[in-house]
């Protein structure tokens, strides 16, 4: 009997030790009565080291006060029950880490007498949360910020996500365009040109329709330039991702040197004088109508020449 009890304590000693989990037994005063042999694993201190003072002298100076209100809402607690806390915990080398602790009252129990500690090292996952949140903020700028439009739609064709900054560029807030359809907003001439990229998405992973006009909030319309991605099958996203930015001014611009060209290419026609452009720092001549030609029998190739003076 006596070997099977040193067994088993020989069994419970090793899990204690290697377990990934420390238990600490703090008294009233503060002052730690027991610490389990596995806080070397998660702390670096041997069990004697970590004997020596007070648990609060383990925190950071400016949580401190915090940690102190854990311990008195648990010493004080009527029902006796477990309280979860996290908190940062200076390691042996110096460097605080983040843990996860369940404090319980056994002040009542024989042979314990004191708070119970248990805790367990969450840094790794701290530091992942912290990176999500910083990706999170950093996301949240850029969409907010940004001159490019970001929304995502579902099979249904409908709006799941769009950036804070559609209400600074068309005036919409996101809480108006979720689970309408974005085709609803583009112009009646263009939505079979944005229906028909979307169908390509069944077979293809990115489309860019050409410029297509877009309804802003008060009903005027903008020429924007789009990207669509099918991620259906990213878990995260879900649908298809559109990237849009206002090129009104382009087009605009666009429009009107092609009417341009357009009004020299007839006024060139059907004048008979000599029309030309002809830059006058670099000596060439850029543009040139029939009228050589027609007048003066060159060719658009001897013309250009400038040969003709």
């Amino acid at each position: 009997e006596k070997v099977i009890r040193m067994k088993e304590e020989a069994k419970f000693r090793a899990l204690i030790e290697n377990s990934s989990e420390s238990t600490i037994i703090v008294n009233e005063d503060t002052s730690v009565k027991y610490v389990s042999p596995s806080i070397k694993k998660i702390l670096g201190y041997n069990q004697e080291e970590f004997l020596e003072a007070s648990i609060f002298t383990h925190f950071p100076q400016e949580e401190i006060s915090e940690r102190m209100k854990v311990l008195k809402k648990v010493l004080k607690s009527s029902n006796k029950e477990a309280i979860t806390d996290e908190c940062k915990i200076r390691t042996k080398a110096g460097e605080y880490i983040w843990v996860s602790a369940i404090l319980s009252d056994q002040r009542k129990t024989d042979g314990i007498e004191g708070v119970v500690i248990n805790f367990r090292d969450i840094d790794d996952r701290k530091k992942i949360e912290r990176e999500i949140q910083t990706n999170e903020m950093r996301f949240k700028a850029l969409t907010h910020e940004g001159t490019d439009l970001l929304s995502v739609i579902n099979v249904n064709g409908e709006y799941t996500f769009v950036s804070g900054n559609h209400k600074r560029i068309i005036g919409y807030d996101s809480k108006h365009l979720i689970g309408k359809r974005p085709v609803d907003f583009v112009h009646p001439e263009d939505a079979f040109l944005v229906m028909q990229h979307l169908e390509k998405l069944k077979k293809k992973k990115r489309t860019k329709p050409s410029p297509f006009r877009f309804k802003d909030a008060k009903g005027k319309y903008h020429w924007v330039e789009s990207i669509f991605t099918n991620m259906s099958d990213d878990n995260l996203i879900a649908g298809v991702v559109i990237n849009s930015r206002d090129v009104s001014e382009m087009v605009e611009k666009t429009n009107e040197l092609e009417l341009s060209n357009e009004r020299y290419y007839y006024a060139s026609k059907a004048a008979e004088d000599h029309i030309y452009e002809w830059h006058l720092e670099t000596d060439e001549i850029t543009r040139i109508g029939d009228s050589m030609r027609m007048l003066f029998g060159y060719t658009n190739q001897e013309a250009e020449s400038g040969d003709f003076w």
